[in-house]
Protein backbone atom coordinates (compact mmCIF):
# COMPACT_ATOMS: atom_id res chain seq x y z
CA UNK A 1 0.00 0.00 0.00
CA UNK A 2 2.81 2.42 0.56
CA UNK A 3 4.03 2.11 -3.20
CA UNK A 4 0.28 2.96 -4.25
CA UNK A 5 0.55 6.06 -2.02
CA UNK A 6 3.34 7.24 -3.20
CA UNK A 7 2.82 6.86 -6.65
CA UNK A 8 -0.63 8.62 -6.52
CA UNK A 9 0.82 11.74 -4.50
CA UNK A 10 4.10 11.98 -7.36
CA UNK A 11 0.82 11.80 -9.68
CA UNK A 12 -0.74 14.55 -7.91
CA UNK A 13 2.18 16.72 -7.04
CA UNK A 14 3.08 17.03 -11.22
CA UNK A 15 -1.14 17.35 -12.44
CA UNK A 16 -0.98 20.26 -9.56
CA UNK A 17 1.76 22.39 -12.10
CA UNK A 18 0.02 21.32 -14.94
CA UNK A 19 -1.96 24.24 -16.99
CA UNK A 20 -5.37 22.90 -17.48
CA UNK A 21 -5.57 22.73 -13.09
CA UNK A 22 -4.40 26.81 -13.13
CA UNK A 23 -7.17 27.14 -16.16
CA UNK A 24 -9.55 25.36 -13.84
CA UNK A 25 -8.61 27.93 -10.87
CA UNK A 26 -8.39 30.58 -12.44
CA UNK A 27 -12.21 30.18 -13.93
CA UNK A 28 -13.21 29.98 -10.60
CA UNK A 29 -14.32 26.45 -10.28
CA UNK A 30 -14.59 24.73 -6.96
CA UNK A 31 -11.71 22.31 -5.38
CA UNK A 32 -13.77 19.46 -5.22
CA UNK A 33 -14.94 20.39 -9.01
CA UNK A 34 -11.13 20.42 -10.06
CA UNK A 35 -10.63 16.92 -8.46
CA UNK A 36 -13.62 14.96 -9.69
CA UNK A 37 -13.15 16.07 -13.49
CA UNK A 38 -9.14 16.54 -13.90
CA UNK A 39 -7.31 15.33 -10.87
CA UNK A 40 -9.09 11.72 -10.11
CA UNK A 41 -9.64 10.75 -13.63
CA UNK A 42 -5.68 11.50 -14.64
CA UNK A 43 -4.55 9.47 -11.39
CA UNK A 44 -6.41 6.45 -12.01
CA UNK A 45 -4.34 4.90 -14.43
CA UNK A 46 -1.12 4.18 -12.22
CA UNK A 47 -3.38 2.94 -9.56
CA UNK A 48 -5.04 0.50 -12.22
CA UNK A 49 -1.46 -1.05 -13.22
CA UNK A 50 0.14 -0.79 -9.71
CA UNK A 51 -3.23 -2.90 -8.34
CA UNK A 52 -2.91 -5.20 -11.90
CA UNK A 53 0.43 -5.99 -10.66
CA UNK A 54 -0.07 -6.48 -7.27
CA UNK A 55 -2.87 -9.37 -7.99
CA UNK A 56 -0.24 -11.59 -9.05
CA UNK A 57 1.93 -11.10 -5.41
CA UNK A 58 -1.35 -11.32 -3.49
CA UNK A 59 -2.37 -14.35 -5.36
CA UNK A 60 0.77 -16.35 -4.69
CA UNK A 61 0.61 -15.01 -0.80
CA UNK A 62 -3.10 -16.72 -0.66
CA UNK A 63 -1.96 -19.69 -2.17
CA UNK A 64 1.38 -20.47 -0.16
CA UNK A 65 -0.41 -19.60 3.34
CA UNK A 66 -3.23 -21.93 1.89
CA UNK A 67 -0.69 -24.62 1.22
CA UNK A 68 0.43 -24.16 4.53
CA UNK A 69 -3.21 -24.24 6.44
CA UNK A 70 -2.88 -20.62 7.30
CA UNK A 71 -5.07 -19.46 4.82
CA UNK A 72 -8.94 -20.02 4.16
CA UNK A 73 -10.32 -23.16 5.89
CA UNK A 74 -10.77 -26.00 4.14
CA UNK A 75 -14.56 -26.30 2.59
CA UNK A 76 -13.81 -23.29 0.84
CA UNK A 77 -11.58 -23.93 -2.68
CA UNK A 78 -8.33 -21.59 -3.13
CA UNK A 79 -5.10 -22.24 -5.09
CA UNK A 80 -2.85 -22.96 -2.17
CA UNK A 81 -5.84 -25.97 -0.58
CA UNK A 82 -6.33 -27.00 -4.25
CA UNK A 83 -2.84 -27.86 -4.51
CA UNK A 84 -2.03 -30.33 -2.27
CA UNK A 85 -5.01 -32.54 -3.48
CA UNK A 86 -3.75 -33.11 -7.04
CA UNK A 87 -0.22 -33.00 -6.35
CA UNK A 88 0.28 -36.78 -6.24
CA UNK A 89 -1.08 -36.58 -10.21
CA UNK A 90 1.50 -34.02 -10.99
CA UNK A 91 4.56 -36.74 -11.50
CA UNK A 92 2.82 -39.10 -13.25
CA UNK A 93 0.95 -36.11 -15.66
CA UNK A 94 3.72 -33.19 -16.05
CA UNK A 95 1.64 -31.46 -18.72
CA UNK A 96 -1.84 -31.65 -16.97
CA UNK A 97 -1.08 -27.91 -15.35
CA UNK A 98 0.03 -26.40 -18.73
CA UNK A 99 -2.76 -27.66 -20.65
CA UNK A 100 -5.52 -26.68 -18.19
CA UNK A 101 -3.96 -23.26 -17.85
CA UNK A 102 -3.75 -22.58 -21.80
CA UNK A 103 -7.28 -23.79 -22.36
CA UNK A 104 -8.62 -20.84 -20.10
CA UNK A 105 -7.17 -18.33 -22.49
Amino acid sequence: MPTVTRVVRGAVMSLREQEFIEASRLMGHPVGYTLRAHVIPNCLAPVIVIATSMFGSVLLTESALSFLGLGVPPPAPTWGTCWPAHAPTCPRRPGWGFSRGSASR
